[in-house]
């Protein structure tokens, strides 16, 4: 919730890079002493610190675009997010199919914030940094702004399958960790996929039918997620190439309609509500904070 304060105080370029640099720091430190205060410390420090990003890119975003035409931008910046997911997953998948130690896994997460860090300083935050008037909406003094319910349930199912995910594979499908890590790359790179369609499509729909996209794929959601159920196999001496093969499409369905609602909601909404560039970052902490209590 403070997050946002911070957002609209220092500018969302500022938080953003703090934000990483945290990230990166804490990640270093975490695996430098065996202890359960240490590790519970450092946890609560990287927590803090990735709790900044968000907000700040849609406070960026919304410097360049105005909330009927933010949809598709707001998607295409989330592939951070996703994509860089999914390039750590098979890199520690990697890892640990090469028997590398578990300090070794978030020094290479450390390393991949820094290969964000480094261009995230040299981007623009606000069309003003070359000289360029800041987008308005026509009608922004008298636009209706949206509220959407909701939120809570994709956090909670979105949250489950990004810290569980390689466990679950490695429980039900008795794959090898490491194995288990990279085939879970799967699920953010159709949840990319699921973002920019999301975002493609709200752009083109009406403003007060919008709500329309994620009410539907959320529906499309508990289907997948009873259809993953079922695919899951109940007992692991009878795994056939074929149950595999269906779990892992039932988990392709669950991310594509779970990645687009979450950033519809989380960006693209919240920029309905907020209305002008200065209430963003705020509105989106609250929205967010909301989401994960």
């Amino acid at each position: 919730f403070l997050s946002g304060y911070m957002v609209d105080a220092l500018g969302g370029k500022r938080v953003l890079l703090g934000g990483l640099m945290g990230c990166i720091v804490s990640t270093v430190m975490f695996p430098m002493k065996v202890d359960v205060v240490w590790f519970a410390g450092w946890r609560g420090v990287e927590q803090l610190a990735s709790s900044l990003g968000w907000g700040a890119v849609v406070k960026i975003v919304r410097k360049w675009y105005t909330p009927s035409t933010s949809s598709q931008a707001i998607a295409t910046a989330s592939l951070a997010e996703s994509l860089g997911d999914a390039v750590v997953r098979t890199l520690l998948g990697a890892s640990l199919l090469l028997n590398f130690t578990w300090q070794h896994m978030f020094y290479i997460s450390a390393l991949m914030g820094a290969v964000f860090f480094i261009p995230t300083c040299f981007a623009p935050a606000a069309p003003a940094e070359k000289g360029l008037e800041m987008p308005r909406e026509q009608n922004e003094q008298e636009e209706e702004r949206s509220v959407f319910a909701g939120q809570e349930d994709g956090v909670t199912v979105r949250e489950s399958f990004t810290s569980y995910l390689s466990t679950l594979l490695t429980e039900q499908l008795s794959l090898h960790p490491g194995t288990s890590a990279m085939a879970s790359a799967l699920f953010p790179l159709v949840g990319a996929v699921s973002s920019l369609l999301g975002g493609y499509t709200l752009d083109r729909i009406r403003p007060h039918r919008r709500g329309v996209v994620p009410v539907a794929m959320l529906a499309c959601l508990t289907c997948s997620l009873v259809l993953l159920s079922r695919a899951l196999p109940e007992s692991k001496d009878d795994i056939t190439p074929s149950q595999i093969t269906f779990a892992f499409c039932a988990l392709a369905l669950t991310s594509f309609f779970l990645y687009a609602p979450k950033i519809i909601i989380d960006g693209a909404f919240v920029m309905d509500i907020a209305g002008r560039a200065d209430k963003v970052g705020s509105v989106t902490a609250a929205v967010t904070g909301v989401g994960y209590l």
